[in-house]
């Protein structure tokens, strides 16, 4: 049993090793990940958003977008430019897909704003 157990943690101890080296030797890897957690963190803390105009929902894209923005210049200046093009892509998905979410929840009736209540009344 300890000899399995010692084998484990020298197969362990050889993966981290392996990944510290891939990421020494292309620092894409580390940021790449890291960017598309924060995008996606970014985009699953909107989609909880209750309430919003149209103006609000247009002001969280572009919040958004700047976030993603942010992102690339904090971490991506050393990056390939086929991973800032990828990510560019993955974050703007994100940015439409959010926008569609919002506009869908708005439309349903499920989260109108007192502007949208206002427009109702008046064009009844």
């Amino acid at each position: 049993m300890e000899r399995q157990l010692l084998s484990g943690l020298e197969e362990l101890a050889k993966k981290l090793k392996s990944m510290q080296d891939i990421e020494t030797e292309n620092p894409d890897f580390r940021y790449f990940f890291q960017i598309k957690f924060e995008i996606q963190k970014n985009f699953d803390e909107l989609i909880l958003t209750k309430g919003l105009s149209e103006e609000e929902i247009g002001q969280k894209i572009n919040d958004f977008r700047k976030k993603a923005g942010f992102l690339f210049l904090k971490y991506g200046r050393s990056m390939s430019a086929k991973s800032k093009a990828e990510l560019g892509r993955f974050s703007e998905l994100k940015a439409k897909e959010l926008e569609n979410f919002l506009i869908e929840k708005s439309k349903k009736g499920l989260f109108k704003s007192i502007g949208q209540k206002v427009r109702l009344v008046l064009n009844k």
